[in-house]
């Protein structure tokens, strides 16, 4: 069970696996299916990455499907891309990559294609050097790129707090 407004709210799992159907990063919200309840004061972590979010709202919009509202956006930061080498693109812009903060996550363009980051790093205070697992087919130089958390499809963990 978890408090949320001082009331108990009692829940059958302590941990449960979601499936990502939708994002919302500008509303901060994130549409999930496969479980049977959550509730606010729950957090939602993205599986393998980790990242915490905690769920302010929960409505259920279906069979087993829910549109959780979370303190923070999935989406971890914009950027242009200034060079493209193989499986390796640099940013003109910082997007924090230190400990691993963008590990797994994903490059979105503004066409809604994506790929999973490998590994990145800031070499200054002005760029990111982003490693895919696999190349993102036709980015080029000039392109404007997100880092976002997660995708529909992904899997998230829901668990309570208490």
């Amino acid at each position: 069970s978890i408090f949320y407004d001082g009331q108990k709210h009692p829940l059958a799992s302590a941990t449960q696996r979601a499936t990502v159907v939708s994002v919302d990063e500008a509303n901060c919200t994130v549409e999930v299916g496969g479980i049977d309840e959550t509730a606010p004061g729950m957090r939602m972590r993205s599986a393998p990455r980790g990242r915490n979010y905690r769920i302010e709202r929960a409505e259920q919009t279906g069979v087993n499907r829910w549109r959780l509202a979370l303190d923070a956006t999935t989406l971890l930061g914009r950027g242009r891309v200034v060079s493209v080498r193989g499986k390796t693109i640099e940013l003109d812009c910082c997007i924090i990559a230190r400990t691993g903060y963008l590990h797994d996550a994903y490059i979105r363009t503004a066409d809604g294609k994506a790929a999973q980051i490998r590994s990145a790093c800031n070499p200054n205070h002005e760029h990111t050097t982003i490693q895919f697992q696999n190349p993102l087919e036709d980015l080029t130089a000039g392109q404007w790129i997100e880092a976002v958390d997660c995708l529909p499809g992904d899997t998230v963990l829901l668990n309570a707090t208490e």
